[in-house]
């Protein structure tokens, strides 16, 4: 959440004191994620036998504005299809993907000359349906992005990131012990983080300078 505020006031302070733009363009992202959903505060037995992971696909469509010679802003929206490797993390066998809708926003800058910069991206995913496919599954979760993008040039680029979860995609609500053996019960509410490394290739569709 941290993350997420001082992203906020950065957009906030570019906004109020350098609304002028010098370029905005459109630009279509197809990513590639390896992630590892690893569960928090449970025990190691039981988080090992819960935790799973993912490959991802997306595709995102974003608005990209060049604020200055060294910062760029963009937002847009997008899709992902999350292919499961196995089933542990859900009581239901017959869960091996989830399709999600994205809002994304986030902020550039530039470090390297004119084709290297650093990336700091906030996207919000919603579940592309009515039903939730697991108790364990919420309807929405959102991840932090932190990473590099090369401009090989004019119209493309490559990327690499990694997310941090601000806002888990999982909560696992569950239980051990025995009461028919005198067990004591122990309930766990554990939220499941996503980690892992993201891939893009983007290409820029306009770039219109605006002085």
């Amino acid at each position: 959440m941290k993350l997420l505020t001082f992203l906020i006031h950065i957009i906030v302070f570019l906004i109020q004191s350098q609304f002028s733009y010098t370029q905005d363009y459109y630009q279509i992202t197809f990513r590639y994620n390896i992630l590892n959903h690893v569960p928090g505060n449970l025990p190691k037995e039981l988080k090992n036998n819960w935790q799973t992971s993912s490959n991802t696909f997306e595709l995102i469509l974003d608005k990209t504005l060049t604020i200055n010679d060294h910062f760029n802003l963009n937002a847009g929206l997008g899709f992902s299809v999350f292919r499961f490797s196995n089933s542990n993390l859900f009581s239901l066998d017959n869960i091996r993907q989830s399709n999600y809708a994205i809002i994304k926003y986030g902020l550039s800058k530039r470090i390297y000359l004119d084709n290297l910069f650093l990336n700091l991206d906030i996207l919000h995913y919603v579940l592309a349906r009515k039903e939730k496919q697991d108790d364990n599954q919420r309807r929405a979760f959102t991840n932090a992005e932190v990473g590099l993008s090369y401009n090989i040039n004019e119209r493309f680029k490559i990327s690499f990131s990694s997310p941090f979860t601000l806002y888990s995609m999982f909560l696992l609500r569950i239980g051990t012990g025995n009461i028919a053996n005198n067990e004591p019960i122990t309930r766990y509410n554990s939220k499941v983080r996503n980690y892992g490394l993201n891939f893009g290739f983007t290409y820029t569709f306009k770039n219109n300078r605006i002085n």
